[in-house]
């Protein structure tokens, strides 16, 4: 897989280095960098507890997202000891980590994070139509060409691959 190559993924720099080293050593280091005033003794008297935001969502959210799913697809428990056995044997999917999901403010976000994650500037990105209304402008945000394809409805929707596949050959990116 092909990340963006604004997804660095360099070397950790001297810092980074250093605050490992003291971490190694059991040195307890403050962050002056860190604007959540709960973690430093300074959070009004109405907060009960530490803030301890997740970028990845609340991990309840995420629990019970991932709860879902495996009870849906019949994923396999990850609990179980013998879980690789247990893959080979029933061919069930394992089961989701709630640590391994995301879960955003809204779709425009998801797709902006993605594009930020998978494209370059100058990337193209096939958006169904009918589809997500705001592709193109998140696409032209993230300097990204989004790439209109129709969508034929039969009874139901489906991908029209001919066309697909001529607007791919027929494309500059």
């Amino acid at each position: 897989m092909r990340f963006s190559s604004r997804v660095d993924v360099s070397e950790p720099n001297p810092i980074i280095l250093a605050q490992r080293v003291a971490m190694s050593k059991g040195i307890k280091l403050t962050k002056l960098n860190d604007s959540n005033p709960t973690v430093h003794g300074l959070a009004p008297k109405c907060l009960s507890a530490k803030y301890t935001a997740d970028p990845r969502g609340p991990i309840e959210v995420r629990r019970i997202l991932a709860d879902f799913i495996n009870a849906r697809d019949n994923r396999v428990d990850q609990n179980i000891a013998s879980q690789d056995i247990v893959d080979q044997k029933s061919n069930s999917p394992k089961a989701l980590n709630p640590n391994n999901l995301y879960v955003l403010s809204s779709t425009s976000q998801a797709y902006a994070w993605l594009m930020m994650l998978m494209c370059d500037c100058g990337d193209s990105v096939l958006a169904p139509t009918p589809g997500y209304p705001l592709i193109e402008s998140i696409a032209r945000l993230q300097g990204v060409k989004s790439i209109p394809y129709p969508l034929v409805y039969d009874g139901s929707w489906t991908i029209d691959i001919p066309r697909v596949k001529e607007l791919l050959e027929n494309t500059d990116n």
